[in-house]
């Protein structure tokens, strides 16, 4: 997306995402030479030309994708003691939740979250034609998000459709965020 607007935090369910982020900002020990102060989100994203075909490759492309991590976070950390966890990595650990729709820091599934129609609504997944893509990334943008890192490649979507995705966002995407930023940009100028 763009850069983030100042003060903006990234929230998902609760302020403990965007919390411990503007604290790191704050306290942060930059391992070069700056603090990088952007914050990414990720999904997995397919752009079509038509809407409901985008959706249903999408939504297939995304449950694979949560299925899959599930399975490989199920045994991570298993047999290891909660206490020598590092703080940064606890929200890795399925040993370590707090409740059962926790699925890492900060971040909760409420149920019915992985209800297919409500995964592409509330942006969990990105798909649809390229204004459905647009309206998914300015949902992570309106959470303070500027750095939107689609996966493209999940599941078994083949390799001409993900070329074709790409290319749908670089063609209408990628640019209307561009537009949006000079825009902004421009206005922001003083008279």
């Amino acid at each position: 997306c763009r850069n983030r607007a100042e003060g903006a935090k990234a929230v998902v369910r609760d302020e403990g995402v965007g919390a411990g982020v503007e604290n790191r900002e704050k306290t942060a020990k930059p391992v070069g030479k700056f603090v990088n102060d952007h914050i990414g989100g990720f999904t997995v994203a397919y752009c079509d030309e038509n809407n409901k075909k985008g959706r249903e490759i999408a939504l297939e492309a995304g449950q694979w994708y949560l299925g899959t991590a599930a399975k490989r976070y199920s045994n991570e950390w298993a047999g290891v003691d909660p206490a020598s966890v590092p703080e940064d990595y606890k929200y890795h650990n399925p040993h370590m939740r707090q409740r059962p729709t926790q699925i890492g820091h900060g971040i909760e599934v409420a149920p019915g979250d992985t209800n297919p129609e409500t995964m592409l609504d509330n942006g969990t997944v990105c798909g649809g034609d390229p204004d459905a893509c647009i309206r998914t990334a300015e949902k992570y943008e309106s959470q303070g998000i500027d750095q939107f890192l689609p996966l493209f490649q999940a599941g078994n979507i083949p390799h001409d459709k993900i070329m074709s995705s790409i290319r749908l966002f670089g063609k209408y995407v990628i640019p209307h965020f561009q537009e949006k930023a000079k825009k902004e940009a421009k206005a922001a100028k003083p008279a």
